[in-house]
C-alpha cells in the first residue's frame, strides 16, 4: 500500500517540554555561520495551521485512484464515506483512498490526489505534498469562501488581505491558537484573528504565511513547534541575517536549504503577541494520539488513533492527561504507577502523550512506544504525538506535564509541571471524595 507524505516544516531548535530535572536544549549560536539545527519536516509550504504530519523527505509521486465519479458536472461530486478518516497506526484505507501523512501520526488521513480544490470535499483543500497534491482538511488560516469549508463549528472570516478559516470564541478565554486573539469581527461577534492581522503577509522575512508558500525568492513557510505559528524565512546562503535572527539548515521536500529564522525559538519574534494557552478553567481542545488502550499487563496487537474526547466518554469522572518523554526519569516512574492509581480510582481515566523519544528532539515512533509499553506497563490510553501538538500547551516548560481534566466538559481543573513530591495520588484524591 502506497503512502503519500504531506510535506511541511516544523522548526524545533529548542524543545519546550524540558526535563523535570533541567532543560538542556540550546538554540545554537547566532551570527552568519549556519547552525545544524533540528528542523523536522512537517509543513513546508503551509497547510493552514498544522495540517497532516509527515516524516522528513520527499513525497511518493506514484498515482492514486480518484474517489470522485466522472459524469455530469452539474451533479454534486460524491466522495467515499471514509474520506478523511484517520489511518494512523496502520496506514489502512478503503479501496480508492490512500493514507496521507506519516502513518504513525494521528493526523494521517485517508484521502486522494487532486488537481484543484474542486476535487476535494468542501472542508478540504488541495495541498501540495512533495511532488503531488492531495486533499487535506482545512485548518485555522486556510483560505476559504464559505463557513462550510471550515468544517464543523468553523468560520470563514476576513483577515487582512483575504478570507481565512477561523472559529467563534469568547473574550478572555484561551480558545484561539497561541498566535491569534479573540477579536470582535462584528457587533458582538467574536472570532479568532491572527495576531499579525493577516494569515498571509507580504512574503517578507517573519511575515505570516498560510496555505501556500509565498515567502519570496528562495524563502520557505515554516511552522514553530512551540507556537504552531507559520512564518516566512529567507535564504541566507553566505549572507548576513538580521541581528535577532540566525542562519540554520532547514530540510524541505526538495532538499536542505539555509534560512534566516528568529533567534528566540521559544517565543518567536514573528509573533506580536502570544496568548496564554490552556490554563486552569480553559476547555481542552480535542487531542489525538496513535497508540494503545492498555490494562497494564501487556502490549495490544494493533495501534489505533485515540481521541481524547472519545476516550473521556468511557464512564470517567476526571482525566489525568500526562505529557511525557522517553528521556524523562520522573515520567517513567509516574507511568509505572498508573495501574495502581487506576485501581484506587476506578473513575479516573489516564491519557498519556509521548512527545519525544529517548533523546531530546527525537520524534517518537511506534517502535519506541512498543518498548515503553512493554517495559513500563502503563495503564489507560498511551500513545505518541509525532507532531508535538502538546508542546504549545506546556507553558510551564518542564516535564512531566500533568493536567486534571473534567471528563464531561474537558475543562482543565488543575495543571502542574514536574512530578509532585508526594506522588499523583494525593493530588487526585480530592476529586473522588
Amino acid at each position: 500500500m502506497k503512502q503519500i507524505s504531506a510535506a511541511a516544516a516544523l522548526f524545533s531548535a529548542i524543545l519546550a517540554l524540558a526535563s523535570g530535572c533541567a532543560d538542556s536544549g540550546t538554540a545554537g549560536t547566532g551570527g552568519n555561520n549556519a547552525q545544524s539545527t533540528d528542523i523536522d519536516l512537517l509543513n513546508t509550504g503551509g497547510t493552514g495551521g498544522g495540517g497532516t504530519g509527515a516524516d522528513a523527505g520527499s513525497a511518493d509521486s506514484g498515482s492514486i485512484d480518484a474517489a470522485v465519479p466522472q459524469g455530469d458536472t452539474n451533479v454534486p461530486k460524491q466522495f467515499h464515506p471514509e474520506f478523511g478518516w484517520p489511518c494512523g497506526g496502520t496506514g489502512a484505507c478503503a479501496t480508492g483512498l490512500q493514507c496521507a501523512g506519516n502513518i504513525e501520526s494521528p493526523s494521517a488521513i485517508c484521502t486522494t490526489e487532486c488537481a484543484a480544490d474542486s476535487d476535494c470535499p468542501d472542508d478540504f483543500t488541495c495541498t501540495k505534498a512533495g511532488k503531488t497534491s492531495v486533499c487535506l482538511r482545512r485548518e485555522f488560516c486556510s483560505s476559504c469562501k464559505t463557513d462550510a469549508q471550515c468544517g464543523a463549528g468553523g468560520r470563514c472570516i476576513q483577515m487582512g488581505s483575504g478570507s481565512y478559516c477561523s472559529r467563534s470564541c469568547t473574550p478572555g478565554k484561551t480558545e484561539c491558537p497561541r498566535f491569534a486573539s479573540c477579536s470582535e469581527v462584528g457587533a458582538g461577534d467574536y472570532a479568532c484573528v491572527h495576531s499579525a492581522g493577516d494569515c498571509q503577509g507580504d512574503g517578507s522575512l517573519c511575515a505570516a504565511c498560510a496555505a501556500e508558500d509565498t515567502c519570496g525568492a528562495g524563502g520557505a513557510c515554516l511552522s514553530y513547534m512551540h507556537t504552531k505559528e507559520q512564518f516566512c524565512s529567507a535564504p541566507c546562503n553566505g549572507t548576513t541575517c538580521p541581528a535577532t535572527y540566525k542562519c540554520v539548515d532547514v530540510q524541505t521536500a526538495t532538499g536542505k536549504t539555509k534560512q534566516c529564522v528568529p533567534g528566540d525559538s521559544k517565543a518567536p519574534k514573528c509573533v506580536p503577541k502570544l496568548n496564554n494557552f490552556l490554563e486552569v478553567g480553559s476547555i481542552m481542545q480535542d487531542f489525538a494520539i496513535t497508540g494503545y488502550i492498555t490494562n497494564g499487563d501487556g502490549l495490544p496487537d494493533t495501534p489505533m488513533v485515540i481521541k481524547l474526547s472519545e476516550f473521556a466518554k468511557n464512564g470517567y469522572k476526571v482525566i489525568l492527561l500526562n505529557a511525557a518523554a522517553g528521556w524523562c526519569g520522573p515520567c517513567q516512574q509516574e507511568t509505572m504507577g498508573f495501574k495502581s492509581l487506576a485501581a484506587k480510582y476506578p473513575e479516573l481515566g489516564i491519557y498519556q502523550i509521548l512527545f519525544d523519544n529517548v533523546g531530546q528532539g527525537q520524534i517518537p515512533t511506534l517502535s519506541f512506544l512498543n518498548q515503553w509499553t512493554k517495559a513500563l506497563k502503563p495503564f489507560g490510553a498511551t500513545g505518541i504525538d509525532p507532531e508535538r501538538n502538546i508542546v504549545p500547551i506546556n507553558t510551564g516548560g518542564s516535564t512531566p506535564l500533568n493536567m486534571i481534566i473534567d471528563a464531561k466538559t474537558l475543562k482543565v481543573l488543575q495543571k502542574f509541571n514536574g512530578a509532585p513530591s508526594g506522588g499523583l495520588g494525593p493530588v487526585l484524591a480530592p476529586y473522588f471524595k
